[in-house]
């Protein structure tokens, strides 16, 4: 059985931003620009570069 992980953002700037997982992956978080899952500069500078 497949499965999917739905990340959905529920306060700030990125209010109501979803993100799909429906296979097996690893995703990195962050600001710099080669993450899966890129948070700008501009919407919060206390996330680090990679997660």
């Amino acid at each position: 059985m497949q499965s999917t992980i739905k990340l959905s953002i529920i306060t700030g700037k990125l209010s109501g931003k979803q993100y799909l997982f429906d296979s097996r992956a690893t995703c990195i978080i962050g600001r710099n620009d080669d993450c899966n899952l890129q948070i700008a500069d501009n919407v919060d500078m206390t996330i680090s570069r990679y997660h």
